[in-house]
């Protein structure tokens, strides 16, 4: 989970201010075209802007936002239960995740799962 993480996690980049006019024009013109009447069309950017934008890897394989949030749910989960900070969970820790989500499994079936 966290090396799909960091393969597809979203990026930092930043746009300087032309390139964010151009964002800006661009959606103004969507907006346009779906006739928003909150479009006032004026776009002033005078510095450089961070926005946190899809991976090239992403992009690439096709990852969706919806991914992206399974997988940084996963995560989260894995990071609550990993309690000795090991990146990686011992059988009692995945059995403590399982019962979190109502799934009740011995010791002995989760060993199986894991296996």
């Amino acid at each position: 989970l966290l090396t799909l993480l960091r393969t597809f996690a979203p990026v930092e980049k930043v746009f300087p201010p032309e390139a964010m006019k151009q964002l800006h024009l661009e959606r103004a013109a969507e907006a346009e075209a779906l006739d928003d009447q909150n479009n006032s069309g004026t776009v002033v950017v005078h510095a450089e802007t961070k926005m946190t934008v899809q991976s090239e890897e992403a992009k690439k394989d096709g990852a969706t936002e919806a991914d992206m949030l399974f997988i940084m749910f996963a995560v989260d989960v894995f990071k609550h239960f990993d309690t000795d900070d090991s990146n990686v969970l011992s059988v009692p820790q995945v059995r403590n995740a399982f019962t979190y989500f109502n799934i009740y499994m011995s010791t002995g079936q989760v060993i199986k799962v894991v296996a």
